[in-house]
């Protein structure tokens, strides 16, 4: 296993993409290091990581504050030594036009979206490994803004131009530095974005979590004498605009309102009843388009 052994961090590890990433790092008998706020959830996903036979080591940290960030950066050095891989998962929402939405909001994405990697990011280079590994979870709003999400889009351009910038400075001592971009993907925070929006959440039509988390460690589990740099994944369905099946569904509840009690006020769709990925790293749903180099010698 490419990883065993290998200290990894993962911030926003409680739910979504960050969960996911712990799960499937953990295959790989490394030792993981969850970082995120909500610790009872933090805790089950410990839990999750030990039965697959992986150690795992919780630290609760508020990322919009940054003596939990500096407590939080020396407390991983003082039990570790050292750092193999940083994955930086957290990231919060907010979605509003710029005539609406007040500086604050700008402020607080500000912090936890570029300013808590940035910070963490600074304090744990120096226990870095010269083979170690650094990861970006951005968004496809960090390569294209669109009308009502400026604030969310400007801190997700701010972290990539920050991977961008940093893998240059580190590609000449062997530290690889990559940025995903995954379109929507089914997880707790799209959901609230397509209940904002009005829309039928249909998680089976987007691109799942799990095969993020998939692409990721297939990446970082690459020879050392090749890199990619950046990793945009998206579902085969383009859930951009929504799709037919959101208004059948719609009006399918709004005809029998009661016949599915235990179905999301926004008219949640059927999960997939199998839940499973089994068939490659991402699968006949997914697109995946990619930037590579060859590193620097």
């Amino acid at each position: 296993m490419a990883l065993a052994g290998q200290v990894t961090i993962v911030t926003g590890a409680s739910t979504g993409i960050g969960r996911c990433i712990a799960l499937e790092v953990a295959t790989q008998h490394a030792r993981l290091c969850l970082v995120g706020r909500q610790l009872d959830k933090l805790e089950s996903v410990a839990e999750e990581v030990r039965a697959l036979g992986a150690e795992a080591h919780v630290f609760q940290t508020e990322l919009a504050s940054e003596p939990d960030i500096l407590k939080t950066s020396q407390a991983l050095v003082d039990q570790f030594g050292h750092i193999d891989i940083l994955i930086h998962c957290a990231g919060m929402i907010s979605q509003g036009t710029v005539a609406e939405t007040p500086v604050e909001v700008m402020d607080e994405l500000y912090r936890v979206n570029f300013r808590a990697p940035y910070l963490l990011t600074h304090r744990l280079l120096p226990f870095l490994k010269h083979t170690g590994q650094i990861v970006f979870v951005n968004s496809t709003a960090g390569l294209n803004a669109k009308a009502g999400v400026s604030q969310y889009a400007a801190s997700k351009h701010a972290l990539k131009a920050l991977a961008d910038s940093l893998r240059q400075e580190l590609s000449p001592i062997g530290i690889r530095v990559l940025t995903v971009y995954p379109a929507r993907t089914a997880t707790p925070m799209q959901e609230k974005i397509f209940q904002y929006e009005k829309r039928a959440y249909c998680p089976e039509l987007l691109l799942q979590p799990e095969r993020v988390a998939r692409s990721v460690v297939h990446v970082l589990t690459m020879p050392r004498d090749s890199e990619i740099t950046d990793l945009s994944i998206r579902g085969v369905t383009d859930m951009s605009v929504p799709h037919p099946k959101e208004k059948e569904i719609v009006a399918k509840s709004a005809a029998f309102p009661d016949r599915h009690p235990d179905r999301h006020p926004a008219h949640r769709c059927w999960p997939n009843p199998s839940g499973k990925v089994t068939d490659g790293p991402l699968g006949p749903d997914t697109a995946v388009s990619s930037s590579a180099k060859l590193p620097v010698a």
